[in-house]
């Protein structure tokens, strides 16, 4: 069993937030975020398709304790999405892996705007 899969084995693996913007969701993320590190030394990986609300992250991620994988904007928005939701995450030279050794979450936000990006994508190539 390896470390990610121990950690699953302890504690429920999916939770929501769900909220109006700027009521403190990302800093929720970022406070579990800071607690996977302190708690378990395990880092977190963020995913996200919003222009807004990384401020509560950023000192993670110069830290080392947030990997952050931005996908606003970027024209091959689909096919990076497909490969994120079978887990797989680009590495320091840009390919891409589904190694989780020392990961213990992966936080994906938003909704909204992973919506915006699938829409303008589909608009973008006519799909």
């Amino acid at each position: 069993m390896n470390q990610i899969d121990a950690f699953n084995h302890k504690v429920g693996r999916t939770a929501i937030l769900y909220g109006e913007s700027g009521t403190g969701k990302t800093r929720e993320c970022a406070a579990l975020a800071l607690y996977m590190a302190q708690t378990h030394k395990l880092k977190t990986r963020y995913i996200t398709a919003d222009g807004g609300g990384m401020e509560p992250m950023q000192s993670l991620i110069e830290a080392g304790i947030v990997e952050a994988w931005s996908r606003e904007g970027k024209p091959e928005f689909y096919t990076k999405l497909t490969g994120a939701s079978k887990g797989l995450w680009p590495d320091s030279k840009g390919k891409y892996t589904n190694d989780y050794t020392g990961i213990g979450c992966l936080i994906v936000a938003s909704i909204s705007g992973l919506s915006a990006e699938m829409m303008n994508y589909l608009l973008r190539t006519g799909a």
